[in-house]
């Protein structure tokens, strides 16, 4: 007798401007893109940040594979059901913040043109305090930026942001 497995319920919390969508990526899809992530870094498809950016350990410390139009017969199959729930969380988010007032665009003005996958192994991180907009074909167009935890931590692993009324 085998045990039906029940999706878990999709659930959104959305405080100033920051959406925490829950199950939007299943378990089975973190999976698929670890190990997608896994496959392309056997053959040198991955980039390390420090050589790439050509920056101190200090600073970014991070192994990342960019799902991009030029490499997408590699990922496609293995993401497509993560950027179908990216979408429906994209389609929430607009439907509840008014972006599109804010950047004077409608709904089809926002799209996906670049995703990481990436590894950041403990002691390792993005250390430097950024914006997600600036020059350049793949983040001048940027406005939104997703984070999705491939894996649960007991200790660790943080997104330090500061905003105009919270802060961490």
């Amino acid at each position: 007798m085998t045990k039906e497995i029940k999706p878990l319920e999709k659930t959104v919390n959305l405080q100033n401007f920051i959406g925490v969508y829950d199950n939007y990526i299943t378990p089975e899809m973190c999976n698929r893109a670890i190990k997608l992530f896994e496959e392309e870094n056997k053959f040198n498809k991955t980039v390390n940040r420090q050589d790439s950016d050509k920056v101190s350990a200090l600073f970014k410390q991070d192994k990342r594979y960019g799902l991009n139009p030029q490499n997408i017969n590699f990922w496609w199959e293995d993401a497509k059901p993560i950027i179908i729930n990216f979408e429906l969380a994209l389609k929430h988010y607009i439907k509840n913040t008014g972006i599109t007032k804010a950047y004077s665009q409608e709904e089809e003005g926002f799209y996906f043109n670049y995703i990481n996958i990436q590894k950041t192994l403990p002691t390792e991180g993005y250390h430097v305090w950024h914006i997600e907009h600036g020059k350049g074909f793949y983040i001048e167009p940027r406005v939104l930026v997703y984070t999705v935890y491939l894996n649960d931590v007991e200790e660790g692993g943080e997104i330090g942001r500061a905003s105009c009324r919270e802060r961490e």
